[in-house]
């Protein structure tokens, strides 16, 4: 009796939809990793539209800047704070948050409630900018820094269910072939899902990527530092060999 033996498919694997060094329309501003420190080793970019407003003005509901002044009325020529504000994939307000400050958080909570209710409800959706205020003005209001999700190390062993004589002869008919995945992640990289986008026309490769998928570790989709829950796009390719 022939011992059948188990397999172990090196599948390629490329992460679609990552952001290339291309920083768009706004290339004459810093590299994205001075905008927010701490994320230089990521991939990251700013927003891709459109472009920043040049003013608070161009951003804030009608009669509300007033608001702003009124809160930095105590502030001194040193204090700063910078705030990021995100519009979600429904280009509805998703929130107001200091990603540096140098003054107490009760005032940084405060201004961050002031913004809230200072800027547009809505926008474009996936978007969004960082407001800087230096001795309680607006000093600037720049486009946020967006860094992608990506793939971390494997965190778990997976093995494809190779059972009968059949099974090997799918896994051996898939070589050549694609297949697509979209990996739901949370704010904190977490796997929420994994949804098969394109078959590889194998159930047993089908279910083995999907079964690798949850298998790995992940970083999130970050917005100016802070996690966003997002969808991440993954290939695999079963090489051509003989199995």
């Amino acid at each position: 009796m022939t011992r059948t033996k188990l397999l172990v498919l090196p599948l390629a694997v490329v992460l679609a939809g990552c952001a290339s060094g291309d920083r768009g329309p706004y290339s004459h501003l810093d590299r994205p990793r001075l905008a927010v420190e701490g994320l230089g080793a990521r991939n990251c970019h700013y927003v891709a539209a459109p472009e920043a407003p040049a003013s608070l003005d161009e951003l804030a509901r009608p009669g509300t800047r007033g608001s702003i002044m009124l809160w930095g009325r105590d502030s001194s020529a040193s204090d700063t704070v910078e705030v990021s504000v995100r519009y979600g994939y429904d280009g509805r307000l998703s929130w107001t948050r200091a990603i540096s400050s140098n003054v107490h958080g009760s005032r940084v909570a405060e201004l961050e409630r002031v913004l809230s209710s200072s800027v547009g409800e809505y926008g474009p959706a996936d978007w969004g900018v960082r407001i800087r205020v230096v001795g309680g003005t607006v000093e600037a209001v720049l486009p946020s820094v967006v860094c992608d999700a990506r793939r971390g190390p494997r965190v778990g062993d997976v093995m494809p269910g190779i059972v009968t004589r059949a099974d090997q002869m799918e896994m051996a008919q898939a070589a050549g072939r694609d297949l697509q995945l979209a990996v739901g992640l949370d704010e904190q990289g977490r796997v929420l899902g994994v949804r098969l986008v394109h078959t590889s026309g194998s159930r047993l490769l089908d279910q083995y990527g999907m079964d690798l998928a949850r298998a790995h570790s992940y970083e999130p989709k970050l917005h100016d530092g802070i996690g966003v829950p997002t969808t991440l796009d993954v290939r695999f390719r079963v090489p051509r060999r003989r199995f």
